[in-house]
């Protein structure tokens, strides 16, 4: 009986073998990608690094003129030069080049970063900003807080005129409360101040207005009162939320300036008050904008009142009237001097002298607590936070 012998020939382990060797110089050659790679990323790293370490430095000039110390004047185009850096893995050159302009007053910064890697192959990267020429103690007034007595001054011109106003071009501008209506209102740059009443062609939007279009003009003095009426009636316990972004569709409304303190508008109106509220209430529409002139008697610049809104189809209510609802206005002491000041939307207004803007109310339920954006109390807020959102009951 013969018998057979089973087991592995020569041929098939050179053949593992060679499997073998083919696997690991493969896992080989991964390696040293790898690491080359990793070194790469490593060193475009050192080059970022370098390069934001200069523009920095050349951002940090003490004085705009050439001087003493470093300055805008000083920088300028500069050749490749070697970087001293002992933490560097290879040697580093930086090119600085610079393109300057003069109004507004800047330089433009190309900082180029050059090594060569490990294989010999030469690399660079570039970072490009801009330095204004501006002196350095201007930069301290960003830090500094804006006392809400100390308006903006928007398109070169008094904050409280619109900005939707036309700029006639002769230091005042045009403005019609409502485009439909034929009022066009005059302002002075400076001041703010109505200067003239005139009209206008009906449905000739702002932007389109001319001084040729003005017509029978009377000469005054008149100031502005502005805002908007925004709406949080979805439910009895409305939140900061609900104050800050409130979402219910805008209702119809007028506006009337009263001289007492009364949440009535059976008084005659002080002021003239135009709005772009809807006549029927629509989801798409949830603010609506407000401009009231008041015309002080001849002679004086200043009026002492208080603004209420008239609900048109619905009523201001107590709580316990069904179907009522509340009118809150946005004020809040911002400037912590412990009172509400003519700015900051008060009850009634004393001896206003200057336009008024964000004079804003917000309508709720009549069941509802007018909502406050966070402690109403001197201390626990710091001085000028405009971006308190917090409102009082105003009527009824």
């Amino acid at each position: 009986m013969s018998r057979i012998y089973r087991g592995i020939t020569l041929v098939e382990v050179l053949v593992c073998l060679l499997v073998l060797t083919v696997g690991l110089a493969a896992i080989s050659r991964l390696q040293a990608h790898l690491r080359l790679s990793a070194e790469a990323a490593r060193q475009q790293a050192e080059a970022l690094r370098l390069a934001q370490d200069e523009m920095e430095r050349l951002r940090a000039f003490t004085q705009v003129a050439a001087g003493t110390g470093p300055s805008y004047a000083e920088i300028e185009t500069r050749e490749p030069a070697p970087v001293e850096d002992a933490s560097a893995s290879t040697r580093y050159t930086l090119e600085r080049g610079v393109a300057t302009a003069a109004a507004p007053r800047y330089k433009a910064i190309t900082l180029t970063t050059r090594w060569t890697d490990r294989i010999g192959d030469a690399q660079q990267m570039e970072l490009a900003s801009m330095v204004a020429g501006l002196a350095p103690a201007l930069g301290g007034v960003l830090s500094l807080q804006r006392h809400v007595s100390e308006p903006l001054q928007p398109q070169a011109r008094h904050p409280a005129i619109p900005l939707t106003s036309r700029d006639l071009g002769d230091g005042r501008s045009v403005f019609k409360p409502s485009v439909q209506g034929v009022v066009a209102w005059v302002f002075d740059h400076v001041t703010g101040v109505i200067t003239r009443v005139c009209q206008a062609p009906a449905g000739v939007a702002n932007a389109d207005l001319s001084a040729a279009q003005l017509s029978n003009c009377t000469t005054t003095q008149g100031l502005l009162v502005s805002g908007f009426v925004r709406f949080a009636t979805q439910t009895d316990t409305p939140g900061a939320r609900d104050a800050e972004q409130p979402t219910s569709p805008a209702m119809n409304l007028d506006l009337c300036l009263v001289a007492a303190n009364t949440a009535l508008c059976t008084a005659p109106s002080l002021a003239e008050c135009f709005d772009d509220a809807p006549t029927t209430p629509s989801p798409t529409r949830q603010t609506v904008i407000y401009h009231c002139a008041v015309f002080p008697p001849a002679g004086t610049l200043h009026w002492t009142g208080r603004l209420n809104l008239a609900p048109v189809d619905w009523q201001v209510a107590a709580p316990e009237v069904p179907g009522g609802f509340k009118v809150c206005r946005y004020s809040f002491d911002h400037n912590a001097n412990g009172r509400i000041d003519n700015a900051e939307h008060p009850a009634l207004y004393t001896q206003v002298a200057a336009p008024l803007t964000d004079q804003n109310f917000l309508v709720v339920r009549g069941a509802a607590t007018c909502p406050v954006d966070q402690p109403v109390s001197v201390g626990t807020v710091a001085p000028d936070n405009v971006v308190n959102d917090s409102t009082v009951q105003h009527q009824p």
